[in-house]
This record gives C-alpha cells, structure tokens and sequence, in this order.
C-alpha cells in the first residue's frame, strides 16, 4: 500500500497499490519519479514480538533504517523508535505492564 502525504503534511484519504500507481494518479512525469521523496515501512519479523504486534522499518527510498514503528493490533504507538531493540523493550514494557 502507497500513502500520499501532501505539501501540507496530511496524508490524502485514499491508497494506492504501488509507488507506480501512486504518481501516474498525481500526474508526476515518469522521469521524475526517482526525484519524488519516498519513504518506505517494511515489516520486520521478529520472533519476541508478542503475538498481535507488528514491527515497521522507516527508510527511505534505498537508504538505511530512520527508525521503527510499532502496531498493537487496532493502534500504532505515536512516534517512531530509534531502533528495532527500542521499539522490541518498549513493547516488552507495554505487554508486562499494560
């Protein structure tokens, strides 16, 4: 899934299947594509996730890891994490405790 953040910062209410799909809709040339900021949330398996709990790269297009996002099933935890280890502990902390 493709999410289009406008110049604004708000994210538009509709997705699309694919980065491709994304900018023919915007009407962005195709030899423009590579210039267009893309970010990336790829799902990190983790076997010390507790069950119902999802973890998420941030990166950018072809760059290192900017940080990790945690989903606990209906909600996703309000800022991204710095790491994976971080964003592991703080879910081990929620679970124990929460």
């Amino acid at each position: 899934m493709v999410a289009v953040q406008t110049v604004g910062g708000e994210i538009e209410p509709h997705a699309y299947w694919d980065e491709a799909q994304a900018l023919a809709a915007k009407k962005v040339p195709s030899e423009f594509w590579l210039d267009v900021d893309t970010e990336i949330y790829t799902e990190v398996p983790n076997v010390n996730l507790p069950a119902g709990n999802a973890m998420f790269s941030r990166q950018r297009r072809g760059g290192p890891c900017l940080g990790v996002v945690l989903w606990r099933g209906s909600t996703i935890y309000p800022f991204i994490f710095p790491s994976e280890a971080d964003a592991l502990a703080a879910v081990h902390v929620d679970h124990e405790y929460g």
